[in-house]
């Protein structure tokens, strides 16, 4: 193997000095004259920086509204997604049959892990 890839960087070595890189050749060429065209229209400018600041202020309230509702702030990390799915609670029958409504929180006697659980144990102190 190390010898055929001597040969073959030789042979492209070989091949590069052999070419002649200063030759021309007169060819057929068509050249198209184009201007550019640009129109500035200042509406259409402030139309689209007005609807994006209205945009982004439409998020930060939705934002500020969760954080109220929610009463902190959690990340988008993997482990808050496995700690917010994978509770036991959610598999009580009242959760699955749609009679009890959850709410994601601090669960009381797991050491600060996050999840959904059942609206009535959320604020009770650890055990």
């Amino acid at each position: 193997m190390p010898t055929a890839l001597q040969n073959m960087m030789h042979n492209i070595t070989l091949s590069l000095l052999t070419l002649n890189l200063n030759s021309t050749s007169p060819v057929n060429a068509t050249e198209l004259n184009s201007e550019l065209a640009f129109h500035y229209d200042a509406s259409q400018l402030y139309g689209t920086y007005i609807y994006a600041i209205v945009v982004s202020l439409l998020v930060c309230i939705g934002g500020i509204h969760a954080l109220r509702e929610n009463g902190f702030a959690a990340s988008a990390g993997f482990q808050t997604f496995v700690d917010a799915s994978r509770n036991p609670s959610m598999m009580d029958p009242d959760v699955l049959n749609g009679k009890a409504r959850v709410r994601y929180g601090e669960i009381p006697g797991e050491d600060g892990r996050w999840g959904f659980i059942k609206e009535e144990y959320l604020g009770e102190q650890h055990t």
